[in-house]
């Protein structure tokens, strides 16, 4: 684990077992797996079965040592049914460290085997991993085996799977293969007699990594596996709040004890150690603001000594050629290095330099487009370009060419706070600069004219005119594939840098449409791939003039889920009599599918099916109460580019809840290029007109949302709502489990003192899971009294309940419409959530409908309060309600609808 805290422990050793524990010692194991057990309870059994099961037989060969420390869940119970059941090859000991390092040090004691390793309990190992690894202790003189390494929940690459390709060499020579570092001991099976004595350190935050790499600077050298695998199921830890002693306990237990005990043993430190410290110095370096953790002047000098000492030890060939690092962390190191920092002008060529190392080459970074759109008589185009050249001397021009008239447009620069946009510092030190702009060209009727962009560098009396290559991100309508599109009886073709802007003509069309059918016949798409794209894109083509000119649009909530503002809004517009084609878009296996199919019939469309791409590529508008392609683009997972060109219509967010956070991190408009954003008050109506989200003021409109125009009272009954909101960072049910999150609302659920006074004035439990959370509902540990709706639609149940407990759900918007009365839980004080509590818009209170509680007992008490007065709505936040929202009719719907037909 990384930067763990670290604390005084004491181990407590469970002689209960002392028979047991003899008779192993006596027995010659091959293998001693040792496991810290806490809190894992949901994994543990599987990881077990998972030793057991190998086909190396486990009860001759394998020990297992279980080394708990205190959980709240039934982690030791399992530890010791399963010493009941292999009395001869379990161990089970308690430790009352939480950190796995103090139990893998008394762990150790326990160890018999020839070879051990330390397993996480949330991992599984392969069935084959244990005998590949014993031929390989066999087949190599090494004293450490390392095995490839999968994970089980997250879609992302380990960062050390290069070293596992089948041309790599199978017993590593660190001074060989200096990138090819070992991190963790878990995928390590290790010689116990080459462990010794050593024991892992107590002060490290890095103690696994600091105890393996201490053996390899004795060997220089370990055997690797390449056809089994380690499944690990946890998330990589992130290193976002390291504090002042979490960076110096870095500094001095891991990297200089590492460097210490090089130079003792070496005179010298490997290359291999310089990689391995360079892996830990990435998440140093992205800290964004290092002053905010080391204040004072003195406690700065404090921190650049440490980190300059630290590089003084590493090479820059070491940085160059580093496997894990990022380009930009690469050049800041050597920017550090060398201290120096100056760009170079030749005549129109840019070079960023640091010392005698060319950082950045600016002329030869590319111009990313992100929207490249006709609309209403203008080409937008929105793009960006990323440098280390500081972005006050840059700017971007379009230059238009066309009846003999050259144009320039100089691209207005856009700000995008929040998001990958923002000028990124790597330790206070401004170092990633994006350029953001949008540029609109004016299209007159039947215009022909061509258009390229350029950068320019102008600082002081330096100037370079740079004529940068251009390039699409995967979502842009434009692609190596299909470089053209038709839209509003034009055509744009993006050829060699330059658009060229035409119009429609039938046999122009022709002649693109075959050259991108030839550049997917030639492309490394496999041939089915091929042969279907160009089928689906031929098919398109010959339909698009019977097409083109109908008006289709297209309406979706979740794709396994609806009932919000697309479905609300699509039972309204099917009343609607107009020459308008509507379709609902939803999954086919879900209960909504044949729910809404009953009803609508035809007009309920399966996602990804046949007939929902082509009303896809001809859709005119597209309905959603979700902005992520993925719900509502078939294309999107790994396949747009080669269905670039299709599919343009514009994209009407109806928005899922009222928008309370700032939320220009995610719904900007380089990303999500809509044509509206619907809002219900002044408040996110001026929170998107702002500058940082950089829409047309015109694409928000303040409307009202569809699903309001069906909230009612009518069928109110005596029942409490808890509707907690989701955690971004829970990926697994043991992040669950040990998070404060769980211990808040599982505590709620089963507090006597609620159940109790519920039972006697006789309002029932309800728990309304968030979508994302249905996964784990099993996790939580509900009473018979307490209630788990994840069946009932969201809407009927704001509509039948009294009372809503939340934390920060925009599900309370809703409910307060109805002048209901509302709590919110907030007992980490906005900073348990994914968004920051300062990132609230209006902090005045006008958007707090009901009392803020940070502790269970007053959240107990106000429930209390509110159910033995009915649950009426306290007046001075029926007040609140009243200024908030701008329209409380049951016209939303309509106004909606108007708004979107004309536009």
């Amino acid at each position: 684990m990384f930067f763990k805290a670290v604390r005084s422990i004491n181990l407590i050793i469970d002689l209960t077992g002392g028979n047991v524990i003899s008779s192993q010692k006596s027995k010659k194991f091959k293998f001693s797996i040792i496991m810290h057990v806490h809190n894992v309870e949901d994994y543990l059994s599987e990881a077990i079965e998972s030793i057991i099961n190998q086909d190396l037989n486990f009860k001759d060969n394998i020990q297992l040592v279980l080394i708990n420390s205190d959980s709240i869940d039934n982690s030791k119970e399992i530890s010791l049914d399963y010493q009941a059941k292999y009395p001869e090859n379990v161990i089970c000991e308690s430790c009352e460290s939480e950190f796995p390092f103090d139990a893998y040090n008394l762990g150790l004691e326990y160890a018999s085997g020839q070879y051990v390793n330390f397993m996480d309990p949330n991992d599984i190992l392969s069935r084959n991993l244990i005998s590949k690894v014993l031929k390989s202790f066999k087949k190599f003189d090494v004293d450490i085996v390392t095995v490839p390494v999968e994970y089980l929940e997250l879609r992302k690459k380990y960062p050390l799977k290069f070293k596992f390709k089948d041309d790599n060499d199978d017993v590593i020579d660190l001074k060989k293969y200096n990138t090819f570092v070992q991190l963790d001991v878990s995928t390590a099976f290790i010689k116990r007699d080459s462990i010794g004595d050593l024991k892992f350190d107590n002060q490290s935050g890095l103690s696994e990594a600091l105890f393996i790499n201490h053996l390899l600077i004795n060997d220089n050298k370990y055997a690797l596996l390449k056809d089994t695998t380690y499944f690990i199921r946890d998330e990589v830890e992130t290193y976002e709040n390291l504090s002042k002693e979490d960076i110096l306990n870095f500094f001095n237990n891991f990297c200089l004890k590492l460097i210490d005990y090089s130079i003792e043993k070496y005179s010298a430190v490997p290359k291999f150690i310089q990689n391995t410290i360079l892996y830990y110095i990435q998440f140093i370096v992205q800290i964004n603001d290092i002053n905010r953790i080391f204040k004072t002047s003195s406690e700065q000098d404090e921190f650049w000594n440490n980190f300059m000492d630290i590089l003084s030890y590493i090479g820059m060939n070491e940085i160059d050629s580093n496997k894990t690092l990022s380009s930009g962390i690469k050049n800041f190191l050597k920017f550090v290095k060398n201290d120096d920092f100056h760009v170079e002008v030749k005549g129109n060529e840019v070079y960023i330099k640091s010392g005698n190392d060319i950082l950045n080459i600016v002329h030869k970074r590319k111009i990313w487009f992100d929207i490249v759109e006709i609309k209403n008589g203008f080409l937008n185009i929105s793009g960006s370009f990323t440098s280390s050249c500081d972005k006050k001397y840059l700017s971007v021009e379009a230059v238009k060419s066309g009846n003999n008239i050259k144009t320039i447009y100089e691209a207005k620069n856009v700000e995008y706070r929040n998001t990958y946009r923002e000028t990124k510092s790597y330790l206070s030190i401004p170092w990633d600069f994006t350029y953001s702009f949008d540029v609109r060209i004016p299209i007159a009727k039947n215009e022909s004219f061509s258009l390229f962009f350029r950068t320019i560098y102008q600082e002081g009396d330096n100037r370079a005119v740079m004529n940068n290559e251009v390039t699409g991100r995967y979502y842009l309508d434009l692609s190596d594939y299909g470089n053209y599109f038709r839209k509003d009886n034009h055509i744009l073709l993006l050829k060699r840098n330059v658009f060229y802007l035409r119009p429609e003509s039938y046999i122009r069309a022709i002649a693109y449409e075959l050259k991108v059918y030839i550049k997917l016949f030639v492309s490394h798409l496999p041939l089915m791939a091929k042969l279907k794209t160009i089928l689906f894109r031929f098919i398109c083509f010959i339909l698009y003039p019977f097409y083109k000119n109908k008006k289709i649009w297209l309406f979706s909530d979740r794709l396994d889920l609806s009932g919000d503002n697309g479905e609300h809004f699509f039972r309204y517009a099917m009343t609607r009599k107009d020459d308008v084609r509507k379709y609902f878009v939803i999954e086919s296996g879900c209960k909504d599918y044949e729910r809404l199919k009953e009803t609508y019939g035809k007009n309920v469309v399966e996602f990804g099916s046949a007939k929902h791409k082509i009303q896809y590529a001809f859709a005119k508008k597209l309905m959603q109460s979700q902005i992520s392609p993925s719900t509502y683009n078939p294309f999107h997972e790994g396949k747009p580019r080669r269905f670039a060109g299709l599919g343009l219509g514009d994209v009407y967010f109806l928005q899922h809840g009222v928008n309370r956070y700032d939320m220009s991190s995610w719904v900007t408009k380089f990303d999500k290029r809509l044509s509206l954003i619907l809002t219900v008050s002044d408040v996110d109506y001026n929170e998107f007109t702002s500058d940082h989200y950089n829409y047309d003021p015109e694409i928000v409109q303040e409307l009202g949302y569809p699903r309001f125009d069906n909230l009612t009272n009518e069928n109110l009954k005596k029942q409490i709502v808890i509707m907690p909101t989701w955690r971004n960072n829970i990926k697994t049910a043991n992040q669950l489990v040990n998070s404060e999150y769980y211990t808040r609302f599982n505590g709620l659920l089963n507090n006597e003192r609620l159940i109790e006074h519920a039972k006697k004035t006789g309002y029932d439990i309800i728990l309304k899971p968030h979508p994302l959370m249905y996964k784990f509902i099993n996790v939580f540990n509900v009473n018979d009294y307490v209630k788990v709706d994840n069946v009932t639609k969201h809407h009927d149940i704001l509509c039948d309940s009294a009372l809503m407990i939340t934390d920060y759900s925009s599900v309370a918007f809703d409910f307060v419409y109805l002048k209901k009365p509302v709590i919110y839980y907030q007992y980490g004080g906005g900073k348990d959530h994914h968004f920051d509590i300062s990132t609230v818009i209006k902090d005045d209170g006008s958007m707090e409908f009901g009392e803020i509680v940070d502790n269970e007992e007053r959240l107990i008490d106000k429930i209390i309060e509110y159910m033995d007065n009915d649950c009426e709505m306290e007046e001075i936040y029926q007040k609140r309600v009243d200024d908030f929202y701008k329209y409380t009719d049951k016209n939303n719907s309509k106004r909606v609808y108007d708004w979107i037909y004309e536009h």
